[in-house]
């Protein structure tokens, strides 16, 4: 890894930031009510939010399920978590939850955003208890990751471990798969991935304004079908490909339309058969 790995000063993360384009961190900071944004991510919002009128709800039914899949591998026994392509700390985070399930949890956050890092180090609170909450840079497509001092201080690779990988919708098919195939690799068995993925099953209409709005802006999208969301996740599936809300939900669901599809995948690393 050759980005540093102090957190910048708040001068110098000010220095750093791009106010003239709209970041996917911010814009969905914004749509969960986060204040660590600007006008051009605002304006960019209200531009999609005319296309994808429930966007907050789509954007609402993520973070549910993050928390979700969180509970769940927590009594699966994990008790160690990466979080991938973390985004800005707007609401409870990741390891507050791990951590109130199981003290001992150890979490780490990467994100290859030197903003979204100097916001999550300075959210980091200093450890008390035998849990351990650290953050270190890198892309999500960087597997130099898991080699990485800063989580391997944390975090046990032989035993194991809680992926939340986060931004799958943003990275290439060609990345994707080879992203997701090494991550695997990684896992020790009873490893636990979950990912999420902005669906084909979308109203073309919608989807197509949707895909050239973030595409102008610099952010490619990648609609996948299930089948090829599948293909993207190792492992023995839990449940099913499914819509986020429809995920192991902890209340009824409405099942109400939603104008933009976004499905998500939860599979265990297994031993293989001999």
């Amino acid at each position: 890894m050759s980005v540093p790995q102090e957190p910048y000063s708040r001068d110098e993360a000010r220095s750093l930031v791009d106010r003239t384009h709209p970041q996917r961190y911010r814009v969905l900071d914004y749509l969960l009510g986060g204040k660590d944004n600007y006008a051009v991510d605002r304006q960019f919002v209200d531009s999609a939010l005319e296309v994808a009128r429930d966007g907050l709800k789509v954007a609402q039914d993520h973070r549910d399920w993050l928390e979700r899949v969180m509970a769940f591998m927590a009594t699966e026994g994990i008790q160690q978590y990466v979080v991938v392509g973390a985004g800005f700390p707007t609401t409870l985070g990741i390891h507050v939850i791990a951590q109130w399930i199981d003290p001992e949890s150890r979490v780490v956050y990467v994100t290859g955003d030197v903003i979204v890092w100097t916001h999550l180090m300075a959210f980091i609170e200093p450890s008390t208890g035998a849990g351990v909450v650290s953050a270190i840079r890198a892309e999500s497509t960087d597997i130099g990751m898991w080699d990485a001092p800063g989580l391997l201080d944390t975090i046990d690779l032989k035993e194991p471990v809680g992926v939340l990988f986060q931004g799958l919708s943003f990275i290439a098919d060609d990345a994707a798969a080879a992203t997701m195939t090494a991550l695997y690799e990684r896992l020790a068995v009873g490893g636990i991935l979950a990912v999420a993925n902005v669906s084909a099953d979308t109203d073309w209409g919608v989807s197509g304004a949707i895909s050239e709005l973030y595409k102008a802006a610099g952010m490619p999208l990648y609609f996948r079908t299930d089948d090829e969301v599948r293909r993207l996740s190792p492992g023995e599936l839990v449940g099913g490909v499914e819509r986020l809300d429809e995920w192991q939900p902890w209340c009824e669901v409405a099942h109400d339309a939603r104008s933009v599809r976004v499905v998500g995948a939860v599979t265990r690393k297994v031993a293989p058969v001999s």
